[in-house]
This record gives structure tokens, sequence and C-alpha cells, in this order.
């Protein structure tokens, strides 16, 4: 099988894209994301795609850089792709951080890709609503890693001393809608479909380059290994990432059923196994935006505070998070309060009720996204005489009726039952119609919105930070 209809039935087994979506295409012009591109290019039509291509100049090499864009929007305009094209001074990024070239490149160029889905996916529901269609098609944003990248990315970890979360490596669908239609394509394939189909992408000489790990990972010690220990050392790594990602697909899912019963309990928490307790902590720190820098570190002074004989206590975390502890509960501090939290975006989509196998599927969304009855939404929405719902932090007069509940409660008094910190209630974002709160981000639905067996259109909606 060629690898064009090897990429489509990977899009169509694990749902990466439907007809109709829009895909935003990361092309430096080299080969993997020159293949991607020309793949997607030829999927274009019979899936019905929007294709848009965003290139990142980082301002490393001068002349050839701007040669690289140059050819990524000569070919786009070849084909008539619309491209988008950004400079920025990396370098300049990562003093003013305090961080590698490599982590700037990659979060600059995350940056323009997730600003460019946005948009991209406002201009598609725009249209929708032209056409008097029910539901916008998606936008994903789409990658090049190859599984030679996979294996080099699980081994960098390893010598990170990584848990099961790095050992799996990067994740084919990630939940914020990114996609990775090439990760089980090695890079030799690659090459020999660009030289198949006359592409001739650029030449990166920094790829060549031993100052950066990953360059010195790929180009020195994984030779070495494939000579002295195991030839097959990339594919033994993959399937290493593949058995920690089942193995921790497990570990999560206890996780987030034991994650209400431990919320704000230090004696409950304290109890759970290492592995759970670790889970359960990280969940919790990344439903209030730390969702990166956590290390085994700090998850062992977590451990320590949760176990401490003391009453009270505080142990310090990137970016100014705080964990807390006084008596028997448990306090997750955001720095400076309503400042830090972004005044985050909401996007969602609107589905038959057939798409969905069932309910308990629904259950397992994570913290970020969640799904209501798309007819009950619509009725209140034109009751209160708004376009759609909005998202802001608590007001006056909020009132939720949490899931399972049999009447309304202040969302005050909703706050106060729950032991939310005085310090966090005025930054959780809250999605409403009018004062009626719908979602508590990370907490809480309305039982008023909730999906069940009558429900016949659903709306997942997504909290973006």
């Amino acid at each position: 099988m060629d690898l064009l209809h090897r990429v489509q039935n990977l899009i169509e087994e694990k749902r990466m894209l439907e007809r109709g979506d829009g895909v935003i295409v990361g092309c430096s012009g080299g080969a993997d994301s020159l293949c991607l591109l020309d793949l997607f290019l030829r999927l274009r039509m019979s899936m019905e795609l929007t294709v848009r291509v965003v290139h990142l100049e980082h301002g490393f090499r001068g002349r050839e850089s701007e040669a690289d864009a140059r050819f990524v929007e000569d070919f786009c305009a070849r084909h008539g792709v619309e491209c988008s094209t950004y400079r920025e001074n990396v370098s300049q990024q990562a003093r003013n951080a305090g961080i590698s070239q490599e982590t700037a490149g990659r979060e600059a160029r995350y940056r323009r890709f997730f600003e460019e889905k946005e948009m991209l996916q406002r201009r598609m529901e725009v249209e929708a609503t032209r056409q008097n269609r029910e539901c916008a098609p998606r936008v994903k944003i789409a990658t090049a890693h190859n599984r030679n990248d996979q294996a080099e990315t699980v081994l960098m970890r390893i010598m990170r001393g990584t848990g099961l979360e790095g050992l799996k490596g990067m994740e084919l669908v990630r939940g914020d809608g990114l996609i990775r239609p090439l990760l089980t394509t090695d890079r030799a394939e690659i090459e020999a479909y660009c030289a198949q189909r006359g592409l001739q992408p650029r030449q990166d000489r920094t790829n060549l380059e031993t100052n950066y790990t990953r360059n010195r990972i790929r180009l020195e010690l994984i030779p070495y290994m494939k000579e002295h220990f195991n030839e097959n050392v990339e594919e033994a790594l993959c399937r290493l990432g593949r058995i920690a990602e089942e193995d921790q697909a497990v570990i999560l899912a206890q996780a987030r059923d034991l994650q209400d019963a431990c919320e704000g309990k230090r004696r409950a928490l304290a109890e759970l196994s290492d592995g759970l307790r670790h889970q359960v902590v990280r969940l919790a720190l990344e439903d209030r935006g730390l969702t990166a820098d956590v290390s085994a570190v700090h998850l062992e002074q977590i451990d320590s505070l949760l176990k401490s004989e003391a009453a009270s206590g505080t142990i310090c975390l990137p970016r100014g998070y705080r964990v807390s502890v006084a008596y028997d509960q448990v306090f997750w501090e955001i720095p400076d309060g309503r400042a830090t939290f972004p005044q985050g975006r909401l996007t969602s989509r609107q589905v038959s009720r057939s798409e969905i196998d069932s309910i308990e599927e629904l259950k397992r969304l994570p913290k970020h996204r969640r799904c209501f009855d798309g007819d009950k939404i619509r009725k209140a929405l034109e009751k209160a005489g708004q376009e759609e719902l909005t998202l802001r932090f608590r007001q006056p007069g909020d009132f939720i009726r949490p899931l399972g509940s049999a009447g309304r409660k202040k969302l005050q008094d909703w706050l106060v039952d729950r032991k939310i910190p005085r310090r966090q209630r005025d930054s959780l974002p809250v999605v409403c119609i009018g004062n009626e709160v719908v979602w508590i981000v990370g907490h809480q639905i309305s039982e008023n919105y909730k999906v069940d067996i009558h429900s016949k259109k659903l709306i997942f909606v997504e909290f973006h930070q």
C-alpha cells in the first residue's frame, strides 16, 4: 500500500479529520513537512478539505531562512493554497525567556499555528451560518513528526528521567486539535515519497549541527546504538511508547474517576497509591492552567506536604503556582488571582446524536471539553436574547443547577460548599446564558443542559487558554 493510502487510512481510523474539515499545515519546506503538505493537497478534493499553510521564519540562518520562506510561499501559490508567513527573532525570545532556542522556536511555531486555527475556525463558522448548515466543520493543526522523531523523543525523555506520561512520546491525535498523520511513517519512506513525486525540499544545515540535543541524538547516539546494541532500536523505542500510552490511559481513567472524590481533601489524596495520587495532582494543576514544568521533584514535595503531620504548609511550583494545606484541606493556588487567568476563548461544534456511541463516551472527555444538549442550549439562548454562550468570570446573581441536583444554587454558595479558596473564586472561568451558569470550567456542568437518552443534537464546547 502506498503512503497516500496508508495516511488516508490512518486519518480515517483515528478520526483525525472528517469530510469538509479545515487543516492548518505547518510547513518549513523540509522533506517531512513538504511530504505532508503534498499528501493533503492530494486528499483535498476527495475529503473536501480547506487547507491553509503556516510557515515561521525563525531568523536563525539569514538569507537561507528567507529563501525557505519564499520556497514555501511559491509552492503554495502554484497549488492554490493560502499561506501565512511569520518572521520572528527566536534567538532574542529565547534569551528573554531564559530557554533554549529549540524550545523558543517550538513555542513560537505552536503559538502561530493555534492563532491561525482560531481564525480559520471563525471563518468557517461564518460560512456555515451563511449556508444555513447546522454545524460548522472543525479545524485541526497537522504537523509532520514521523516515526524517527518519535523514537528520538522517547529516548530523549528517558535520559531526562521521565515517567509514563513522557514515555508514551508524541500523540497521533491531541485533545487540542493537533494531529500527526506521519507519526507511524519512517523518514526513509518520506524521502522516497518526495523523490517519487518530484518534490525538491529545502535542506536546513542546522539539522546537521550537533550543538542541539535532538540533533546529537539523531546523528550520533541512535546510529551508535543501532551499530552496537540493536539495529532496530527505533522500532523498539516506538513500541515502548505505544505500551506506555496504553498503560497511561488506564491510570488516567482511574485518576479522572477519583478526581472529584479527592478534590480539596488532604487525607483522601494522601491515601492514594503514589501513581494515582501523582496523576490526580497533575490533573488538578492542569485544570488551573499549569500544564507543563511539573517535575518528579515537585510531585515528591507535594507528597511530603500531604503526608506531613504539620497542620499547614505550602509548596511553591513553577510560574507562581502553589499548593497549600490547612488541616484536612488542600488548596490549589494560581498566581495573583484573576489577573493570571487569561480571558480564554470557547470553540464549539454541533453533531447529531448518531455520531456518539454512548453517554459513557462523553464521560471520558477531558476537563477542558464538555458536551451539552444542543436543543436545550439553543432554546435557552433564544429566550435570553443571546446568539452564543458567554465566557466570563462570575458576577453577582449568577446561579447554577449542579449536575444531579433537584434545584438551583447561587454560584457563590456552590463555590463555598466546594471549598474553593476565596482568592480563586474570581478567577474561575464560567460559561453562561445570562446569569445562568452552564459550565464552571474544569469543575461542574448544569443539570439543565446535560445530555440524556432523549438528546438529538449535541454541542461540544471547548475552553482554550
